[in-house]
Order: C-alpha cells, then sequence, then structure tokens
C-alpha cells in the first residue's frame, strides 16, 4: 500500500468483487488506484459478470471504476471491452 500516491497493490490468487457481487476479476496480482478509480489485473485474467452470464479470460485488464467498463486484453492483443450495468 502507497498511501501517498493512494494506490494498493495485492499479488496471489486476487479476487476484486463489486457490490453487491454482480461482477468479479480474478487474477495472479492486481493494482488499486483509489483516486483514478481504476483496477490493473496482470496474469491469468478471468472476469465475470454472474446476472448476464459473462466470463471473459486474458492476460491483463483494466477496470474503470468511474465509466463501469472493463478491458481485457488476451493473447495477440484482443481486446474485449465490457460495460458493468
Amino acid at each position: 500500500v502507497d498511501l501517498n500516491k493512494a494506490i494498493v497493490q495485492i499479488m496471489g490468487e486476487v479476487v476484486a468483487r463489486s457490490a453487491p457481487n454482480r461482477a468479479e476479476i480474478r487474477a495472479d496480482q492486481a493494482e488499486w488506484s483509489i483516486e483514478q478509480q481504476q483496477i490493473k489485473a496482470e496474469g491469468n485474467v478471468s472476469y465475470a459478470q454472474v446476472e448476464r452470464n459473462i466470463q471473459v479470460q486474458g492476460n491483463n485488464a483494466i477496470a474503470d471504476l468511474a465509466n463501469q467498463t472493463v478491458n481485457v486484453r488476451g493473447n495477440g492483443g484482443v481486446i474485449t471491452k465490457i460495460s458493468v450495468p
């Protein structure tokens, strides 16, 4: 945790869930920028929205909490953009 930069870094089987558990990101590591309201996930990324039956996997993801979007990047540079309801 870097309180001066308002950044939280988490390593090892990271799980981030939205309240009330509408969406979930799993990854090997993640960085949460509190000021930017952004989560960057790296390594074995899985993003799911249970209510909408969506599941996407990739190498990394950026979740923009303010704009309620998630961009998941897979092998070969394919990007899947999902809006969170």
